[in-house]
């Protein structure tokens, strides 16, 4: 069997450090920005809107950060198969539509991507904002499990972050370290 990415390794509970006030602050920027991301689509509402380069731009990344979403936020082990699935979602519903239609851009693929980037950025917007809240230690996208964890009374698993967060964590600590 072949070894797991470091990427989605996770680590005993209370074996990273939680985050200072300028890495919870940071979270709660990411995460005001990945909501404000998703509450945009709203303004966009049509599949014209698949001709915007923010649009197209973010959905991209969506795709790029369902991995994260669902092995990292949910536990999963399922590699880079969550972005394998977005693409084939999102090259599927252009060809039902493009059947249907004869045009590529259509209300299928729209569907597709605006309930993609809904999911991927409220997951990541409300994780960013629990784990700012809680002092989640490590990655974000652990929030939620370590807030069920605690609700529960029982342990959860850490995970380096694999994003900015974590740098932005390992710069705060080396400032205390230093002074």
């Amino acid at each position: 069997m072949a070894k797991p990415s470091p990427t989605y390794q996770f680590r005993d509970g209370g074996t990273i450090p939680p985050p200072g006030p300028i890495g919870r602050l940071s979270r709660l920027f990411f995460g005001a920005s990945a909501i404000y991301w998703a509450a945009q689509l709203f303004r966009f509402g049509e599949m014209d809107a698949l001709t915007n380069a923010w649009v197209i731009g973010f959905t991209a990344f969506a795709v790029h950060l369902a991995p994260y979403t669902l092995n990292i936020g949910l536990g999963f082990r399922l590699g880079l198969w969550p972005r394998l699935l977005a693409t084939g979602l999102l090259l599927g519903a252009a060809a039902i539509g493009w059947q249907s239609s004869g045009e590529w851009i259509n209300s299928h693929l729209w569907s597709t991507a605006y309930w993609l980037n809904i999911y991927v950025y409220l997951h990541l917007g409300g994780s960013f904002f629990l784990a700012a809240l809680f002092g989640t230690p490590g990655c974000e996208m652990r929030a939620i499990p370590i807030l069920i964890g605690r609700i529960a009374g029982r342990e959860t698993r850490d995970h380096e972050c694999p994003g900015p967060i974590g740098a932005i964590d390992q710069w705060e600590r080396s400032l205390k370290s230093d002074g």
